[in-house]
């Protein structure tokens, strides 16, 4: 199996990046900055540039036969869109004949799917006071995604942790929860699990512990 994984560099990327790996899976990664990969730049075949760029992305995507995004919000980066990059993404998924995208967004990314609930409700309009651009930007990057004609799986996760958090078995639906510390590590290996298994295709499904509800 070849799997291009995007944002490697992040702590959501590198947990996907190094389960592939244990999978043993044929790597490929396309980053903006080789060192901050670290152990992981010999591990795989990596590619230097943007990830919005499409000659490096025609490039990453020869022989793949899936994509995994851990790309995010980066903080005090203004020029760095996640909508640009979705946008490039698929476009150069469809000429390479790549059709499964299995990618990370925020919880606060509404779905028409969802349920409704206040708290959510409430959350949402904390997260337009305190980032505004950023939801706007992945709110964008989700739209663009779910109106393609890619098998997309997308989870959309709360707070990020690299240690602790919630306890594991990992559920996917459309009913909103609070605000739930989630381990990276548990986020990747659903990823990888709904990829190898292909399931929850075309997608857009709210992470939680199994069991937690409203």
């Amino acid at each position: 199996m070849k799997t291009l994984i995007l944002g490697a560099t992040g702590g959501t990327g590198r947990a996907l990046t190094e389960q592939a790996l244990q999978e043993g899976d044929d790597v490929v990664v396309v980053v903006r900055n080789v060192a901050k990969l670290g152990d992981l730049a010999s591990r795989c075949q990596v590619l230097e540039g943007s990830p919005s760029d499409t000659s490096v992305l025609r490039e990453a995507l020869v022989g793949v036969d899936r994509v995994l995004s851990g790309l995010g919000p980066v903080k005090g980066d203004t020029g760095f869109a996640i909508r640009d990059i979705y946008q490039a993404l698929i476009a150069s998924m469809e000429e390479a004949g790549v059709s499964r995208l299995l990618m990370v967004t925020g919880a606060g990314v509404k779905d028409a799917r969802d349920e409704g609930s206040a708290l959510r409700s409430m959350i949402r309009g904390v997260m337009k006071l305190v980032a505004k651009r950023a939801l706007a930007d992945s709110e964008a990057a989700h739209q663009l995604v779910i109106e393609s004609p890619l098998l997309y799986t997308i989870a959309r996760v709360p707070i990020l942790v690299d240690q602790g958090g919630c306890k594991p078995p990992l559920i996917g639906d459309y009913v909103p929860t609070g605000a739930i510390k989630m381990n990276r590590s548990d986020i990747a290996h659903w990823l990888i699990n709904a990829a190898n298994n292909n399931l929850h295709c075309r997608e857009s499904l709210m992470l939680k512990p199994a069991g937690a509800g409203k």
